[in-house]
């Protein structure tokens, strides 16, 4: 499973948004948070941005919770948030332990774990 997020910049606000992929030859059980990107500034400010599967991003992401076939694609996108100084890079690579993912057989009764990760371009 991986997430490719970008961090669109406009003036001074960022939106996160990508795509989160089954890249296996089997069907996935995902479960977990969107994927999030975060960053801090040497005084411990920073800015979170969080996604959100649903069509219309709100304050409370919503969880995903679904079965993915092979090659299947959701989008997320996170509310627009304030864009931090730019010398400050983002991070989200913690995201990979806050999901769980599991390729199932054709009759979804035997499970193994399918690792997650998150790559900004």
């Amino acid at each position: 499973m991986v997430a490719r997020s970008q961090i669109l910049v406009s003036g001074s606000t960022a939106i996160l948004f990508g795509t989160l992929t089954n890249e296996t030859g089997f069907y996935v059980y995902f479960c977990g948070r969107p994927p999030y990107a975060n960053t801090s500034d040497a005084d411990g400010s920073g800015t979170i941005l969080q996604g959100d599967f649903s069509s219309e991003p709100c304050g409370q992401p919503s969880y995903g919770d679904c079965v993915l076939l092979p090659g299947a694609r959701v989008h997320y996108r996170s509310l627009p948030g304030p864009f931090p100084n730019p010398l400050a890079g983002w991070d989200g690579t913690d995201w990979c332990r806050s999901t769980y993912s599991a390729a199932l057989d054709e009759r979804f009764a035997n499970r193994r774990e399918v690792h997650t990760i998150q790559l900004f371009a």
